[in-house]
């Protein structure tokens, strides 16, 4: 629609910022920035079909909604390729994979996400993962990062992070909190599954982003106050599904709109003077529990 199409140099021109200043913080020093062993992501000579990076069909399907997205978006073209943007992604994907040695979610949808902010381009994604990959504040975003265990689908780090969140919105957004029990749910269920999935299909493109500089650059413990801020958002419709008892299938589905990230900084500000010598203890401990 015209619409769209009038967004999208907005849109261009925001996510390139975006991963300008990404790339600037991460070829700084900071304190948090070599936390974790650096991992270097490269292409593989063989392309063997998509057993390569697992996952079949249900990544085949993944890849194709992402490149759809992309597309939709205007962020396809690529300067000096003309190879389709879902085989980029593919790529960056199984290199990732590679290069982590993952075994977990078919998708590593932190990877999607930088990979599309940068238009698909397979060497500066590449670079910039593995500039990220040193990072604990990245670690943060990025669950495939940290290595799960034998025993629970991620790493016991981001277990603590969804109880202390839970415990903060208990305290600062009792109302969610009470009517998400009451629905059967919690709110670390619900934050586990944002940041899983990198608030895809929760946020748009520029939430997103705007999610991923905060923690990277803020602090690791901005994941929490980013996501308590969001929560406080979409309060009135939260408490809503809660009472006809469609919470849980409208926070799987439905996208949260109208949530502008510079509305909400001053309260995340808050709760960082607030909870940053509470939570970032937790945080730095995680490099101590790798293998």
């Amino acid at each position: 629609s015209s619409s769209s199409s009038s967004r999208t140099p907005v849109l261009s021109t925001l996510v390139e910022r975006w991963a300008q200043l990404l790339e600037t913080h991460c070829a700084q020093d900071d304190e948090l920035g070599q936390c974790l062993p650096r991992v270097t992501f490269a292409v593989s000579a063989d392309h063997g079909g998509d057993d390569a990076c697992g996952g079949g069909g249900g990544r085949e399907h993944a890849l194709a909604l992402l490149s759809e997205y992309g597309e939709r978006l205007g962020l396809a073209e690529c300067e000096g390729t003309v190879q389709p943007l879902q085989a980029r992604l593919q790529q960056v994907l199984r290199a990732v994979a590679d290069g982590l040695e993952a075994h977990g979610p078919a998708v590593d949808w932190f990877a999607a996400v930088v990979a599309l902010g940068l238009r698909g381009n397979v060497p500066r994604t590449l670079q910039l993962l593995s500039a990220l990959s040193s990072s604990l504040a990245a670690a943060g975003v990025w669950p495939a990062r940290l290595p799960e265990t034998a025993h629970r689908p991620l790493h016991p780090g981001y277990w603590v992070m969804a109880h202390n969140a839970a415990e903060l919105a208990a305290s600062e957004l009792p109302q969610v909190h009470n009517a998400l029990r009451l629905s059967g749910l919690s709110c670390s269920q619900v934050l586990l599954q944002w940041w899983n999935q990198c608030f895809l299909n929760v946020l748009d493109l520029g939430g997103i982003c705007a999610y991923v500089a905060c923690c990277v650059v803020c602090g690791p413990d901005y994941q929490v106050y980013f996501a308590l801020a969001l929560l406080r958002h979409a309060c009135p419709l939260i408490i809503e599904q809660c009472e006809r008892q469609t919470a849980a299938e409208w926070l799987r589905t439905t996208p949260i709109v109208g949530f502008r990230v510079h509305e909400w900084w001053q309260y995340m500000a808050q709760l960082q003077q607030r909870y940053r010598p509470r939570l970032l203890p937790d945080l730095l401990r995680i490099p101590q529990a790798l293998p």
